[in-house]
C-alpha cells in the first residue's frame, strides 16, 4: 500500500473507496519530482467481504483521466469502451452519406445535424464522453 493511497468509508464494515490519482509520465518541461495533486481521484473499492475492485484509467488522448478498466477480485478484467461526441458525430456523418447513394434518400442533412460538441449544462461544460454499445 502507498502512503499516497487514501481510504474513505462511512462505516467500519465497509465499503472502503480507495483514493489515490493517476500515474502519468511526466513530460520533458515537467520539474521533478512532480508535487502531488490537489485532489483524489477513484482508484479502487472493497467490500467488507474483501471483494475489490481496481479502476484502469487512460493516461493520455481525448479520454484521459477516464476509467476505461475494472479488474474484479478473481482478476478477471473488463474493458469499458467510451467515445467521444467528435467521435459519433463522424460515425453519423459517414452513415448518412451511406445512406445517401439509396434513391429514396431524403436532402442530405448539413454538419450541423451532428455537432463535433456538446452545449454546456448547469452543471458545467459537457465533453461529451459516453460509454459505447
Amino acid at each position: 500500500l502507498s502512503p499516497h493511497l487514501y481510504l474513505a468509508t462511512n462505516s467500519a464494515q465497509g465499503p472502503w473507496w480507495i483514493l489515490g490519482w493517476s500515474e502519468r509520465v511526466p513530460g520533458a518541461e515537467d520539474v521533478l519530482p512532480a508535487p502531488l495533486p490537489p485532489y483524489r481521484v477513484l482508484t479502487g473499492m472493497a467490500d467488507r467481504f474483501g471483494r475489490t475492485l481496481t479502476y484502469r484509467r487512460e493516461a493520455a488522448g481525448d479520454l484521459a483521466g477516464e476509467i476505461t478498466g475494472v479488474t474484479d477480485g478473481a482478476g478477471r478484467e473488463f474493458r469499458l469502451v467510451l467515445t467521444t461526441q467528435a467521435q459519433r458525430a463522424e460515425e453519423a456523418r459517414k452513415q448518412h452519406t451511406a445512406s445517401l447513394s439509396s434513391p429514396d434518400t431524403p436532402r442530405p442533412l448539413s454538419d450541423s445535424a451532428f455537432p463535433d460538441t456538446l452545449p454546456g449544462t448547469e452543471y458545467g461544460p459537457d465533453r461529451g464522453i459516453r460509454l459505447s454499445a
